[in-house]
């Protein structure tokens, strides 16, 4: 009797996952943002019984995020960070999580999810942007740049972010300039010689 209740239960729960399965399958058709909520809900129901299915955990992370639940989100991806630690995305996302949920200030948390997956991927961008709006705001101007500078050149010649990024890198020159008291070479202004022509009066003192 013992054996055949443990069967029916595993059963019963296969069964679940496939029905939840299916219904993620479907989820890029669900207009309605109702049945997406619904279905985020049955998937965090379903993770108090499979805490360690990834795929639950990555759906109501990032839905969480989309929706600014950045608390929730988090939660879900401190889970799946532990799942997966050698996951450079895996990390990027945490440390994203963790700087909107401490209200766009990265902590000892967020700033070793970051530091990890750039360990893992230097050129993991999420990452790197983290990091150098952090240091950004923090005033921290040349190691922002230094973010900066690595996220620039892994765009395309015609991305929309180089814009972006150059505005970033320009305003962390002048960040650097102030505190220094001196523009960079590349900021000042071109030298010109401008010729100038004076009138005087005949009786004018001068």
């Amino acid at each position: 009797i013992i054996v055949l209740g443990v069967v029916i239960y595993w059963f019963l729960g296969s069964m679940e996952d496939v029905v939840l399965s299916k219904r993620i399958n479907l989820m890029d058709s669900v207009s309605n943002e109702k049945e997406l909520a619904s279905l985020v809900v049955s998937v965090e129901d379903r993770l108090s019984y499979r805490p360690d299915n990834a795929d639950y955990l990555n759906l109501a992370a990032q839905y969480r995020l989309a929706n600014g639940d950045f608390g929730e989100g988090l939660m879900h991806l401190r889970k799946l960070a532990e799942l997966v630690p050698d996951n450079a995305y895996v990390l990027a996302s945490a440390a994203r999580a963790s700087f909107l949920a401490n209200d766009r200030v990265l902590g000892e948390e967020g700033r070793a999810y970051a530091e990890k997956s750039i360990a893992l991927d230097p050129e993991q961008e999420l990452a790197l942007g983290i990091l150098g709006f952090s240091a950004f705001s923090e005033t921290k101007y040349s190691v922002a740049l230094g973010y900066f500078s690595r996220l620039l050149a892994l765009e395309n010649s015609n991305s929309e972010n180089r814009v972006m990024l150059e505005t970033f890198i320009t305003q962390s020159q002048l960040g650097i300039a102030s505190k220094s008291g001196q523009a960079p070479e590349e900021l000042r202004p071109p030298l010109s010689w401008l010729a100038v022509e004076l009138i005087i009066p005949e009786n004018a003192a001068i």
